[in-house]
């Protein structure tokens, strides 16, 4: 796994229309051309069953098990609906995560999707736009330093967050990608069930937060189905948990460039 840092978010080569609101000087969201919500095309790019997750250092997953205690305690605005911050601020608080390169987190060598870690350790710049005619050969992935996922039961789970800022939204990019054991056995049984930013109804797809486990907008792609949300998904599979033998990640793998942070899984 690469070590890159990204130290400033000064990024011209994010798409991203940044203003300040002279009362209180806090950036603007950036803005772009609304995009309508579809029902998404995902992992068209890269099965995910590929994708084996580089294991964290101990020394990030030592700083990451200090960090990441009571998450809900030090950021009570988690459970708001809105904040006098820019929804894009990265000084929120967040887990730490990792960032992952298309070729470290599927193997494959040449394959394309650049990942940029924050100073800060809490979110990451992906950047998919390899340059090449082929989108489906590319891709970037941000996992929780700490898995707090593994071995849940869907209905137990408080947290499916991530916050983004930038562009194109394609098929099912950016997105929540969760192996499920359908059984209770924690054994993962083979299919993904996914979350994306065009599959919730209530937000801009450039800017904004996904929240796959408590907004009843942001609808559940599992198998052959689409649920209308994560609650509709938990009562079609009651036994259901988070495989303990799989990692849970956000992807990227259609070309894109953006800004993942503030996530929040557990």
């Amino acid at each position: 796994m690469r070590s890159r840092i990204l130290g400033t978010l000064a990024l011209p080569a994010l798409l991203l229309v940044v203003s300040c609101n002279e009362a209180n000087e806090t950036p603007a969201a950036p803005s772009g051309t609304p995009t309508t919500s579809q029902t998404p095309s995902v992992g068209r790019g890269l099965d995910p069953k590929l994708v084996r997750i580089p294991a964290p250092s101990a020394a990030s997953l030592a700083a990451a098990a200090q960090e990441d205690v009571g998450m809900e305690a030090v950021d009570p605005g988690l459970a708001a609906t809105s904040s006098p911050l820019a929804p894009h601020d990265p000084t929120r608080v967040g887990m730490r995560v990792e960032c992952i390169d298309g070729e470290d987190g599927t193997g494959i060598p040449g394959f394309g999707g650049e990942a940029y870690r924050f100073k800060n350790n809490k979110g990451c710049e992906l950047n998919t736009n390899d340059g090449d005619a082929d989108p489906n050969n590319n891709a970037a992935f941000v996992v929780t330093t700490q898995n707090r996922l593994k071995g849940k039961k869907l209905t137990q789970i408080q947290r499916l967050d991530f916050y983004y800022a930038g562009g194109q939204p394609v098929g099912g990019s950016p997105r929540w990608s969760l192996p499920i054991d359908e059984d209770g056995d924690r054994q993962f049984d083979g299919s993904f069930a996914f979350i994306d930013v065009l599959g919730c109804n209530n937000g801009d797809p450039y800017v904004g937060a996904l929240r796959g486990d408590d907004d009843g907008t942001c609808t559940v792609g599992y198998g052959a189905n689409t649920y209308a949300n994560f609650s509709a998904f938990e009562a079609a599979y009651p036994g259901a948990r988070i495989a303990a033998n799989a990692d849970a990640f956000i992807a990227m793998d259609q070309p894109g460039h953006y800004l993942i942070y503030r996530v929040n899984a557990y």
